[in-house]
């Protein structure tokens, strides 16, 4: 499908196909608390523990180049360890585990409509910019509406590796999801969240694998 958006002028020997995977990609989203008493409570790093997409990267001109992501809503880890340490400016403390599932639980239930809408999908519909700077624009779905968002993203393929990292802020309102609150509401999360993202994938290897980092 990828494929089709393409434009029809690219010799297809400037093409390659690439796989994205939790292998080679990352996904997390920082959720902020607010309220009377936000001091009791968390701030979380949700992190997407499978990611399944395609990349069609032009290296003629990287600004042609398109892709699309797929993230199931049952994977996603929340304060992971590992998350939590990437963060530690933001998250210094960690999380126990009773905690972490508890949250987990809440945010599936009352954030993510999992049984109506597993996926979160986002796929870029036009890539604007000189490199390494780019903007793209990014067609989000999730819990069933669809919005178009912009973000920046710093592109490289220098040294034999294509790298892209970015980051989005993300209006949890504009995709009908209430914040979650906890104490008769004297903690809630805020309705914006950021979400950092990045990939890495060594041009050398056969087109379609998902080897990166």
């Amino acid at each position: 499908m990828l494929l089709l958006l393409m434009p029809l002028c690219v010799p297809a020997s400037a093409v390659v196909s690439y796989r994205i995977t939790a292998q080679n990609a990352r996904v997390d989203v920082l959720v902020w608390k607010r309220g009377l008493l936000a001091g009791f409570g968390h701030d979380h790093v949700i992190s997407a523990g499978v990611i399944q997409g395609s990349l069609l990267f032009d290296k003629k001109r990287p600004s042609r180049s398109r892709f699309e992501l797929s993230v199931p809503v049952s994977a996603l880890r929340i304060d992971t360890p590992a998350a939590r340490q990437r963060f530690r400016r933001y998250f210094p403390k960690p999380i126990d585990q009773r905690s972490r599932q508890a949250t987990r639980a809440n945010m599936l239930k009352k954030i993510f409509a999992t049984g109506r809408f597993p996926r979160i999908i986002v796929r870029s519909s036009a890539i604007t910019g000189i490199g390494p700077d780019y903007q793209v624009h990014l067609q989000v779905r999730l819990n069933g509406v669809e919005r178009t968002l912009v973000s920046r993203i710093v592109l490289d393929n220098t040294a034999g590796v294509l790298s892209a990292s970015g980051h989005l802020k993300l209006d949890l309102a504009a995709f009908g999801i209430k914040p979650v609150s906890a104490v008769f509401g004297t903690i809630k999360i805020k309705r914006h969240v950021d979400i950092y993202f990045s990939y890495s994938q060594r041009l050398d290897r056969p087109p379609g694998t998902s080897a990166g980092r």
